[in-house]
């Protein structure tokens, strides 16, 4: 075996995952666009992405980004110069986005009715509004979420449930319309 297949490169490998697969991405250096080859190799598995750097020098220090339409997860790569490892790696988190969003429904009156949609990431803060109303739980609405699902249950519709219901992350919005059927004349 030669010397220098005994030395082990320097090599790092920086993970993005997004909420959906197959979605095109673009690797950068600070603001340069980074294409595979000896330096970089980037690889694709389901939502997860990943660039690889090999042979780590201290010019390979500073910020890495993952673009793609609507996200951007970007890193510091510090690389150390007595040791030439990765000293610091810092990710900041993609935002929340609707893998499934509220669908418009029609009710009957004194029905209830289930709104419901699915979110990239567990456990986020929603706030659920009817127009611009704030809506809080309590005997006519019950609000859930349970993993990736949130949901809005509208008890003992009536004509005035009709209208706008939105699901919002502080990001992103989801919005469907409910019609309310009245109960037939007597």
């Amino acid at each position: 075996m030669s010397q220098e297949a005994e030395e082990e490169e320097e090599i790092v490998t920086l993970h993005c995952e997004l909420s959906k697969p197959g979605l095109p991405v673009e690797w950068k250096k600070e603001t340069q666009v980074l294409s595979c080859g000896e330096k970089y190799l980037m690889k694709q598995t389901g939502c997860c992405y990943e660039l690889q750097i090999f042979d780590l020098r201290l010019e390979d220090t500073g910020s890495y980004s993952c673009c793609s339409d609507d996200t951007i997860s970007s890193a510091s790569l510090v690389v150390n110069a007595d040791t030439n490892l990765v000293v610091s790696f810092h990710s900041s988190a993609s935002p929340v986005i609707f893998t499934k969003d509220l669908e418009s429904q029609t009710a009957d009156e004194e029905d209830s009715v289930t709104l419901h949609c699915e979110l990239s990431k567990p456990g986020v803060p929603l706030e659920w509004r009817k127009g611009e109303l704030g809506l809080c739980p309590c005997a006519k609405y019950e609000i859930r979420q349970t993993g990736h699902l949130a949901s809005l249950v509208i008890h003992d519709v009536d004509p005035e449930d009709a209208g706008s219901y939105t699901c919002d992350t502080g990001a992103h919005q989801s919005t469907a319309q409910l019609a309310v059927k009245g109960m037939p004349a007597e």
